[in-house]
């Protein structure tokens, strides 16, 4: 069919129309009450409105099938509509008879030859009853200026469409199936550096990285499956050659006949999320290995181990040549006392530093001018980053340098994770200088207790010995007498204490000595309830054992003293109660003793604190006497012969201490 502008029709009409589908057109003119039909070139009838159907009594389903010719009575009907067919000359109140079904109705009709946006042409008629013409020219001429003015807001829609694609900030762009762009608004122009008259008409490839291309494809073939893609981030190609990060919505573009003949894609740029994203993973990464770091340091408490880690750790981390920590703990002014720590796999390097730190004149202290001379030298240094270690106070007491033998090795991000690294050295060597000088007091304290306690023991003995000769020597009757032996009583009291002071200060330095040999457990504890029931008179000592006779191997006199100060806590921590259950028991091949009281009873919290040196539990002490350290001699007597001492207790009910020892 030759396509032709209908030369009586408007000019502005014409190509109006021509901005449209005649999807579109007909679904103006099913708002229309008077029948309109189009047709093809041989009269096949492609649309007819509700008005139409009627008219020519045929279904919706059956257009596309009949032809309008043969419902005209005039032999050759056709040459009526020879001229919209050839010329585009459009038809203007024709009258002709039609046939329906035996019926026959006198007709006007007009045609209009209409070309659309993809420039198919179809011709449009429209029917007039002659006998209701007159009563209905002014409603025409009302049908007539509605469809107008449909056709107006339909154009002003289609500008308010325009006019939000060209001013949205997401780049809109079309094409067909076979990736030529075929619209291009402003910002994509602003997006991908190329103008409108630079994009149309070329490949999608214009934006594609090479790389990328593959996506295309893809693309294409999902929207030829009539399918849309949501969200689908990827990168893109500027005009510069930067790339960028975008994401994109693309959505088949289809037909009035309902083909698909192209693709819709909306790109935004989400270069700025993107950054944001990788600096949110940079800082979640940077505090997953300060927090590993912080684990990895606090696990020591020796300075020398911690540099090493703190070195090995941050040089892996930051992909250095090598790395040195030089630390110099507070307080400290010698240079010998500087410490450090290397690590690296530039073994050339290595062997100058080392070479120049034999020399005097080579300072721990300022490592970073010391390698920068190294480097000037021929150490093959091109990339070099320093961090001070800096104290609370502020003082700078450390530093750690890295090196490499590539240039830019080092960034800004390398630089602001070593700070936060060197922070947490810092804390962590304070700690380890302060665990230092608490370790040296502490031995210094033990030692003086040691020295103490022996220098103490002489005199004590000498005590005891002239008060027993006094007893001795005194007659019978003696009102003195009675005050010599409270004296005496107290002075083994003093004795006693003296003798575990010094225990503690064996067991401190590893020496506290274990005579070993095979004796009757069972004897052996019943000495002792006897020895500490003779003293105690408020309390009821019960013992109960298995066997008459239990033997087993360890230092008798060390176990002894174990049951004894169990004993005594027993009746100091229940003076409320009058009952104390001991026991000597078998059970998985060990020898058990226990010790059961009736007493205050000690907490959970307490419960695993109790052995340690020098422990008082504040709430249930205040008013009862002791140092604290029977029962972590206790302990230690129990270890030393491969033993448990356990305690089980409920605050209220009491306490029951059960020492485990193998046979």
């Amino acid at each position: 069919m030759q396509r032709r502008q209908a030369k009586n029709l408007p000019l502005s009409i014409c190509s109006f129309m021509k901005k449209f589908s005649h999807r579109d057109i007909q679904d103006i003119h099913d708002l229309n009450n008077i029948p309109i039909v189009s047709i093809d070139s041989t009269g096949l009838i492609t649309y007819g409105n509700s008005s139409a159907l009627r008219l020519l009594r045929i279904e919706k389903a059956d257009l596309g099938k009949k032809n309008l010719f043969p419902f005209f009575k005039e032999t050759h009907s056709g040459e009526l509509f020879y001229p919209s067919l050839v010329t585009g000359i459009p038809a203007i109140n024709k009258l002709a008879n039609i046939l329906v079904d035996e019926d026959e109705y006198h007709v006007a009709f007009s045609s209009h030859l209409i070309e659309d946006v993809n420039g198919i042409c179809l011709i449009y008629l429209f029917f007039q009853n002659i006998a209701a013409l007159e009563r209905s020219e002014n409603l025409f001429a009302k049908q007539e200026l509605k469809f107008e003015r449909l056709l107006i807001e339909s154009k002003e829609r289609q500008a308010r469409l325009a006019a939000i694609v060209n001013t949205s900030d997401d780049a809109i762009v079309s094409k067909n199936l076979q990736g030529m762009i075929t619209s291009w608004n402003h910002a994509a122009g602003i997006m991908f550096g190329h103008t409108e008259a630079e994009a149309l008409g070329k490949h999608i490839s214009l934006i594609i990285p090479p790389e990328r291309l593959q996506e295309e494809e893809l693309i294409i073939n999902k929207i030829k499956n009539g399918e849309r893609i949501e969200h689908f981030e990827t990168m893109r190609l500027r005009k510069d050659g930067k790339q960028i990060f975008v994401s994109l919505s693309i959505s088949p573009i289809i037909d009035e006949t309902g083909k698909i003949i192209g693709a819709s894609k909306i790109a935004r740029d989400i270069s700025r999320q993107k950054e944001f994203e990788e600096k949110l993973q940079r800082y979640t990464s940077h505090v997953e290995t300060l927090n590993t770091m912080s684990k990895l340091v606090s696990e020591s408490l020796e300075i020398n181990e911690i540099l090493q880690r703190v070195i090995d750790a941050s040089a892996k981390i930051i992909g250095a040549g090598f790395g040195i920590f030089s630390y110099q703990p507070r307080d400290s002014t010698q240079e010998q006392q500087v410490q450090f720590a290397y690590a690296g796999r530039m073994e050339n390097f290595e062997k100058s530093l080392r070479k120049a730190m034999a020399d005097d004149s080579f300072n721990l202290l300022d490592l970073e001018s010391n390698i920068k001379h190294l480097a000037k030298e021929g150490a093959n240094i091109e990339s070099f980053l320093s961090i001070p270690v800096i104290s609370k106070s502020g003082d700078v007491v450390g530093q750690l340098v890295f090196g490499h033998e590539d240039e830019n090795r080092f960034n800004e991000d390398h630089e602001k994770l070593l700070v936060g690294i060197a922070t947490l050295a810092n804390t962590a060597l304070e700690n380890a200088t302060l665990y230092e000088e608490i370790r040296s007091l502490n031995a210094k304290k033990d030692e003086f207790i040691g020295l103490a306690s022996h220098e103490l023991k002489t005199p004590i003995t000498s005590l005891k010995g002239f008060l027993q000769f006094i007893s001795m020597r005194m007659v019978e009757g003696d009102s003195n007498k009675v005050i010599i032996n409270k004296a005496l009583q107290q002075t083994n009291r003093l004795s006693s204490l003296v003798g575990d002071m010094l225990d503690v200060a064996r067991i401190e330095t590893g020496h506290l000595p274990l005579s070993r040999s095979s004796f009757d457990v069972v004897e052996m504890v019943k000495e002792a309830v006897e020895q500490i029931q003779y003293a105690a008179s408020s309390h009821l000592i019960t013992f109960h054992s298995e066997k008459p006779t239990y033997t087993i191997s360890g230092d008798r006199q060390r176990l002894e003293q174990v049951v004894i100060n169990l004993l005594n806590n027993a009746i100091k921590y229940s003076p409320e109660a009058n009952l104390v259950k001991v026991s000597v028991l078998e059970q998985e091949g060990c020898c058990v003793l226990q010790v059961q009281d009736f007493g205050m009873g000690i907490s959970p919290e307490q419960q695993g604190h109790i052995f340690s040196r020098f422990y008082r539990a504040a709430d249930i002490t205040s008013n009862i006497s002791g140092f604290g350290i029977g029962l972590y001699i206790s302990k230690d007597i129990v270890d030393q012969h491969k033993g448990e001492l356990s305690v089980q207790s409920e605050i209220g009910k009491g306490a029951i201490f059960r020492v485990k020892i193998p046979h």
